[in-house]
């Protein structure tokens, strides 16, 4: 009788490190979904940079893939040759869907930009403007001041609450077709100061106000030059009322421009 030879124990898998568990795809997959609901948030926000901020969470997604796709230590037990070609599609897909996310961020916020841009631009020159309230004004003085007052204002039938709704359970493509009827409208709001900054630019309204209103998450006003000493004495947490007009809104802020504190 032969002597048995049992079949060889094959050596225990080594544990991986802690590194490699921290680093594994379950933590990586989480911060990559992390930075594309981010890069999506942004690109339907209204906060400023919102387009910039919301390349930059893409490119870090993209970025953290591609990263982890390489280091990867079932890719790297591949044969050369296959892990190259593995590579290439990986690094080829992800560059496809960054240039796919990006293209579609500036697409579909190029209407929102550029109509602002025409706002800004138009100045009170514009017989589309409605002037402001000559009650609520500071004494005038200067060519500026010169506006007529016998335009009618078209009041906004809807409160920051109920604009901010229009973009729930919407597209943003949507939402902005239902918006634009609003666009234009005066707005009277009522909240806290958060800030006060200058603006310079050319035929921009130098001063802004952002405020704490119940329903968004801030109301951006901007005033004109002659509003300077009203606004620039205002505190954080001061409670204001303001009417502006609107020059867009979206789920999270609403844009106001020509304001006027009324109390």
């Amino acid at each position: 009788m032969g002597v048995y030879n049992p079949p060889p124990i094959p050596p225990p898998e080594p544990k991986k490190t802690i590194s490699q568990q921290i680093l594994g795809w379950v933590v990586v997959g989480a911060i990559i979904l992390f930075f594309l609901a981010g890069g999506l948030t942004f690109m339907t926000s209204g906060v400023p940079y919102h387009v910039l901020l919301a390349d930059i969470f893409y490119c870090i997604a993209g970025v953290l893939f591609i990263w982890k796709f390489l280091t990867w230590e079932d890719a790297k037990q591949q044969d050369s040759h296959k892990r190259r070609d593995i590579s290439a599609i990986a690094i080829g897909c992800t560059v496809v869907v960054l240039v796919v996310a990006v293209g579609g961020n500036h697409y579909l916020n190029r209407t929102i930009e550029a109509k602002s841009g025409e706002t800004a631009q138009s100045g009170v020159s514009n017989p589309e403007t409605p002037p402001p309230a000559s009650p609520t004004k500071p004494p005038e003085s200067g060519r500026d001041n010169v506006i007529a007052k016998d335009t009618p204002r078209v009041m906004a039938r809807l409160t920051p609450l109920q604009l901010a709704q229009i973009y729930e359970q919407r597209t943003t493509v949507e939402a902005n077709k239902l918006a634009e009827v609003h666009v234009g409208t005066w707005l009277p709001i009522s909240g806290s100061v958060l800030d006060i900054w200058e603006v310079k630019g050319v035929n921009q309204e130098p001063w802004m106000t952002i405020v704490k209103v119940d329903g968004v998450a801030g109301v951006i006003c901007s005033f004109r030059q002659e509003w300077y000493q009203r606004t620039a004495i205002l505190q954080k947490g001061d409670q204001v009322k303001i009417i502006g007009k609107i020059s867009h809104f979206d789920g999270y802020t609403i844009k106001l421009e020509e304001c006027e504190i009324t109390s």
